[in-house]
C-alpha cells in the first residue's frame, strides 16, 4: 500500500498517545466490477500535527491515479471539532485497477501493510473479498522492535478498521462477525491485526444471477418467437 498508513498510522499514532482514531473503508460495487472505494481517517487535532496533505498530495494522488488507471473523486483535509478528518475516493473499473493505487509503485517490500481486493465469479453467485497482509520481518525483532510494537499494539486497543460494502446483489453469507442487511454488509476488525497481528481476511458472497435487463431480454426473445412460431404451427395443423 502507499503511506497511507505508514505516514497516518504509525507516524500520527506516534503523536497521539493512549488516543483511539477512526479508520473506515467502503466499497460500492457494480455489477461490471466497477465501483467506488473510500478511505478515511479521523484523527485528534494536536498542536504539532500537520497531515494538511492528506492520504496524498493532490499531485501524488493524480500521478497515482494516472499509474494504475482510477479516477480520483475526492482527496481532502477537514479540521472540525476537535479531529482532523482525511479522505480519499475513487472510482474504479475493476479490482486489478484498485488493488494497483493502493500497491504504490515501488513501495513492494516495505514495512507497510499490503492491501488486496479480488472478485470471483462462480454461477448465479460472487464472492468479494479484502485482504491484508501485515508486513513480514525478517528475523527475530530486537528489544527496541518489541517495545515499540508493545506501544502500538496499546495505542490501537480501542481503534477499528471498520468496513462497509454495498454489493450489487443480496448477501447470501459472509466472514464471520460481519453484519448482513440486504445487500450491505460491514465487518468491524481490531486496528491490531491489521497492523501487526493476523492481518485482515473478509469477504462476503452474494448473488448474482442474470442482471434484470438481461432477464427482460431473454423474455422478449421467447415472447417473440412465441409470436411468430404459434401462426405457423397453426397453419400445419
Amino acid at each position: 500500500m502507499t503511506n497511507i498508513l505508514k505516514t497516518l498510522l504509525i507516524g500520527c499514532c506516534t503523536m497521539l498517545l493512549g488516543s483511539c482514531f477512526e479508520f473506515e473503508q467502503s466499497v460500492e460495487l457494480q455489477r461490471n466490477g466497477s465501483g467506488e472505494f473510500e478511505l478515511v481517517v479521523r484523527v485528534p487535532d494536536m498542536d504539532g500535527a500537520d497531515p494538511d496533505d492528506g492520504f496524498m498530495s493532490e499531485e501524488e494522488a493524480n500521478a497515482q491515479a494516472e499509474a494504475s488507471g482510477v479516477e480520483i473523486l475526492e482527496n481532502s483535509v477537514a479540521r472540525a471539532n476537535g479531529k482532523v478528518t482525511s479522505k480519499i475516493r475513487i472510482a474504479f473499473d475493476n479490482v486489478d485497477e484498485l488493488n494497483a493505487f493502493m500497491q504504490k509503485p515501488g513501495e513492494e517490500g516495505s514495512d507497510a501493510p499490503n492491501f488486496v481486493f479480488s472478485l470471483e465469479k462462480n454461477g448465479g453467485e460472487s464472492t468479494f473479498t479484502h485482504k491484508v497482509i501485515p508486513a513480514q520481518k525478517a528475523g527475530a525483532a530486537d528489544a527496541d522492535t518489541q517495545m515499540g510494537e508493545l506501544m502500538l499494539a496499546n495505542m490501537l486497543k480501542d481503534s477499528y478498521y471498520s468496513i462497509r460494502w454495498i454489493l450489487p446483489g443480496e448477501v447470501l453469507r459472509a466472514s464471520d462477525g460481519a453484519t448482513i442487511e440486504g445487500s450491505e454488509v460491514s465487518f468491524k476488525v481490531p486496528m491490531v491485526a491489521l497492523m501487526n497481528g493476523s492481518g485482515v481476511d473478509v469477504s462476503a458472497t452474494y448473488e448474482s444471477g442474470l442482471a434484470a435487463w438481461s432477464l427482460y431480454l431473454i423474455g422478449g426473445a421467447v415472447l417473440v418467437g412465441l409470436i411468430v412460431v404459434l401462426p405457423r404451427l397453426r397453419k400445419k395443423s
